[in-house]
């Protein structure tokens, strides 16, 4: 199983690990590594993309997936050469789409804070946390009536969290899967 260090520090941007396995896919090559500070895929939120390279060769990441078995699929192509099982490589995240997506994804968890700080009911169902047509998606009890007004409320919640600048919160369970994200007062 691959170490995911990003789990531990979100600002890694380029570590050091070892190539476990390299496998074709439908989806292309997959890189299998022992650590990975590549965010995968999940959450709504779109993975992490950079470069892997040894000292000649490199290799572009494009997606980063859980494979059926839980294994983390560096999935690209090879832009230069190709590696060699063992072989010790640097990883580089693109940082800034790595904070693009980061800064996405926590305003979804702001607009939730926002309709929970309004009294709403509302059950969130999707989150769809890309650069290319954001949002969250909830189910609501009852008929809404004068959205318009209910959407200016909402925003205003939402402005009076990001002007307290609160800390952002995440814990992890045993799995390693987000167990809660939350805003601390």
């Amino acid at each position: 199983m691959t170490e995911l260090l990003y789990l531990q520090n979100p600002n890694l941007f380029e570590i050091e690990a070892k190539i476990l396995n390299i496998i074709e896919t439908e989806n292309g090559t997959a890189i299998i590594l022992d650590k990975t500070i590549f965010y995968v895929q999940g959450g709504g939120q779109p993975s992490d993309t950079g470069f892997i390279t040894t000292t000649t060769n490199s290799f572009e990441v494009t997606k980063v997936i859980y494979n059926l078995d839980g294994e983390v699929y560096h999935l690209g192509h090879f832009t230069n050469g190709d590696f060699k099982i063992g072989d010790l490589a640097v990883l580089k995240v693109n940082q800034s789409k790595r904070q693009l997506h980061s800064k996405i994804h926590s305003a979804g968890h702001l607009i939730d804070l926002a309709i929970k700080n309004l009294g709403l009911d509302w059950l969130p169902i999707k989150g769809f946390h890309y650069p290319e047509g954001s949002y969250v998606e909830y189910s609501a009890a009852r008929q809404i009536d004068n959205l318009e007004h209910l959407k200016i409320q909402i925003q205003s919640q939402f402005d009076k969290s990001v002007a307290q600048k609160i800390p952002i919160i995440i814990t992890f369970d045993n799995n390693q899967l987000c167990k809660a994200y939350h805003l601390e007062r």
